[in-house]
């Protein structure tokens, strides 16, 4: 998949919920079938923190992303 692809499914996924980047992960993995890697969705998740198209809060030793009103 490529990143731009990536991209929407995350924003997507996120739509329904907040969810920390390993969840992410398994959600997308249940839904088409494919896990991204770390290695691509926790870049991913600083480029939209950056955008402010996400927003993120922690939670113990995890990070909880969810949409922001411009990522909506």
């Amino acid at each position: 998949m490529n990143k731009g692809k990536l991209r929407i499914v995350v924003l997507k996924v996120l739509s329904a919920r907040a969810m920390s980047g390993y969840s992410l992960m398994k959600k997308i993995s249940e839904d088409i079938g494919w896990k991204p890697s770390p290695g691509s969705i926790y870049p991913l998740m600083t480029s939209l923190l950056k955008e402010e198209l996400v927003d993120v809060k922690k939670d113990g030793r995890k990070k909880v992303y969810s949409l922001t009103e411009a990522g909506k």
